[in-house]
């Protein structure tokens, strides 16, 4: 009858347009595990992610985000917290990346054409685990990353060039990182807080330690310095105890006239050795 008939068409239009919306995928992750990957327009991702059920942080849902919006990928998020994800983007003109507090976001690939990590533009996101930059990426924003809590693998652009202040602070997950050859600047406390960082080199277009870039890296046993380094300033190295060798480029006669400042070296460990002309 003719109720029938409305209901098969308005069926049929619902079917199409969910077709129209999402296309699914298949995507494989570390563990060999196979998982639905979506393709979602940003307007239609804070309804997607309503209708999705409950999930943690192991298992999250694999979203590919068509024609992003700095505001409306963020808010979709942040009003379904308890839906966990895992973003990467198609389709993006000028998309500012901004996620704010968005709890659930568990891993993210930050797409070709992405220039700079604006100021707080990971701050809060606790369950973050996993990043990937494409190398268009050229700076990393003050409080970018501060209070990633869950953050443990990241690999930077190998064009960054600066890294601003507090920009990993409080990332007690992060055990290591690769900082690119071409960075210039450290801002001040950009590592301080995490815990779990076990080395790191410096690379020799930074010519400044500042203070407290890696106050309280309890766990940091190994740094390599380079020959270029003009000053360590105050508490930058403050309660490193697990800090036995410091491996430095140039010579002894270029270390003793580095500008160091007072408490540059505040806890270290009493046996800690410095070995020169360390140049790899």
């Amino acid at each position: 009858n003719c109720d029938d008939e409305g209901y098969m068409k308005k069926l049929l239009f619902g079917l199409c347009l969910i077709c129209a919306l999402f296309v699914v995928a298949c995507d494989v992750d570390a563990s060999g595990k196979s998982r639905q990957k979506v393709v979602v327009k940003s307007p239609d991702l804070n309804d997607y992610l309503a209708n999705l059920e409950e999930n943690t942080p192991d298992d999250p849902y694999v979203i590919v985000v068509s024609e992003p919006e700095k505001m409306e990928v963020h808010d979709a998020l942040y009003n379904n917290p308890r839906k966990y994800v895992s973003l990467s983007f198609v389709d993006y003109e000028n998309y500012e990346l901004y996620f704010y507090k968005c709890v659930n976001l568990v891993s993210i690939e930050i797409p070709e054409g992405i220039k700079e990590i604006i100021d707080g533009a990971f701050s809060q996101c606790v369950n973050l685990q996993k990043v990937r930059m494409t190398d268009s990426v050229s700076r990393i924003g003050n409080s970018a990353f501060v209070y990633c809590m869950a953050l443990n693998d990241i690999k930077l652009s190998i064009n960054i060039e600066s890294i601003g202040n507090f920009a990993f602070l409080e990332c007690p997950n992060l055990e290591t990182i690769i900082l690119p050859e071409k960075l210039t600047s450290i801002g001040e406390r950009a590592f301080d807080w995490c815990s779990k960082l076990k080395e790191i080199e410096i690379p020799s277009g930074v010519t400044e330690i500042k203070s407290q870039t890696f106050y309280w890296c309890l766990t940091l046993k190994k740094l390599k310095l380079p020959a270029t380094l003009v000053e360590i300033n105050e508490n930058a190295f403050f309660n490193c105890p697990s800090l036995l060798e410091i491996y430095y480029a140039g010579s002894e006669e270029q270390w003793n006239n580095i500008i160091k400042v007072d408490g540059w070296d505040k806890s270290f460990h009493l046996n800690l050795v410095i070995k020169y002309n360390c140049t790899k």
